[in-house]
């Protein structure tokens, strides 16, 4: 857990220097961090779903034409990227009640979530051949991570950042 600590810590830095969201923002997305997660799970719930009837299908579709080399691949990465998101949801699902009692535990299993997503899916993309899923999870990391930082300050008791007076 303090490999994580020192982690949150690092990117808490990178994340310091950027251009905030105005105090409003912010303090919505902190008080209303836990349905928006609800709203995420059940959405996920249905790409779980979806995941595992394609699975099937496509893989039979494709056997024949691509081979056994392709499809394995792309069996496996699909197989990892399904366990990623279950992970990931049972992990934010945890999340929801520290959330919305506004714990610190609660933003931490959400930093988790993140990490969680962010491994499997470069793991999936790299066993998966797919440059793409790489790049689109580096966009998604950035923007989550923002978001997750951006209320951070709320969580840690961390001062309002004064600007200077012109």
């Amino acid at each position: 857990m303090q490999q994580l600590r020192s982690f949150e810590e690092s990117l808490a830095k990178v994340f310091k220097d950027l251009p905030h969201l105005p105090k409003g923002l912010r303090d919505w997305l902190y008080e209303n961090v836990w349905w928006l997660v609800i709203v995420g799970l059940v959405l996920s719930a249905f790409g779980v779903f979806a995941g595992l009837s394609s699975l099937a299908v496509l893989a039979s579709l494709t056997m024949g034409v691509y081979g056994v080399a392709f499809v394995g691949a792309w069996f496996a990465a699909s197989i990892i990227s399904l366990v990623v998101l279950v992970a990931t949801i049972v992990v934010e699902a945890m999340a929801i009640q520290p959330l919305r009692n506004k714990q610190k535990r609660g933003w931490d299993l959400l930093f988790l979530s993140l990490i969680i997503s962010v491994v499997g899916t470069v793991i999936s993309s790299l066993v998966g051949m797919n440059i793409f899923g790489i790049i689109g999870i580096a966009i998604g990391a950035a923007i989550g991570g923002y978001l997750l930082f951006e209320m951070r300050g709320h969580y840690i008791g961390t001062p309002e950042v004064k600007k200077p007076q012109i």
